[in-house]
């Protein structure tokens, strides 16, 4: 247990080293979407900055969870800046501890895990999505991969 735990503050402060590392803000092709999403969650269901003030249905499209989780953070920072900072490290951190539970039912060793999981959240595709292209329904996929990985890996002991 105590080997899990120094895994994970180990995964918890190289995300928060990527985060820290684009201390600047970037705004990528789909920030202006995902802001104002995040921003109109803490009022109504509809977004009245994107398309000339007409609104957008939201959930059409992406999946609400970062624009669930981004507007709680916003309700308490009233920061969008610091909400989009902070859900770009909740993705790195989620995506990196999924991978290390998966990997970790896998291999059973906890060292191995351990560099898969560090190599995963630190690929190419994923720093792009979440800090370059402000992507973050995308980034969060990350997050749910692993899982659904670990899903087929209980299905097929269950059949053997």
């Amino acid at each position: 247990m105590k080997k899990n735990r120094t895994n994970i503050i180990i995964i918890l402060i190289f995300s928060l080293i990527f985060v820290l590392l684009t201390k600047n803000y970037y705004i990528g092709d789909d920030t202006i979407f995902h802001t104002s999403n995040i921003i109109s969650y803490t009022t109504n269901l509809i977004t009245p900055k994107l398309l000339n003030n007409l609104g957008y249905g939201i959930n059409i499209f992406y999946p609400p969870l970062p624009h669930f989780i981004g507007s709680s953070i916003y309700h308490l920072t009233n920061n969008i800046t610091i909400t989009i900072k902070i859900l770009e490290w909740l993705s790195f951190f989620l995506a990196g501890l999924a991978m290390y539970h998966y990997t970790n039912t896998i291999f059973n060793k906890k060292e191995t895990s351990l560099i898969t999981s560090l190599l995963y959240i630190s690929m190419p595709y994923l720093f792009t999505d979440t800090i370059t292209r402000g992507a973050l329904n995308e980034s969060f996929i990350f997050f749910i991969l692993p899982l659904i990985f670990l899903s087929f890996n209980y299905l097929q002991k269950n059949k053997e």
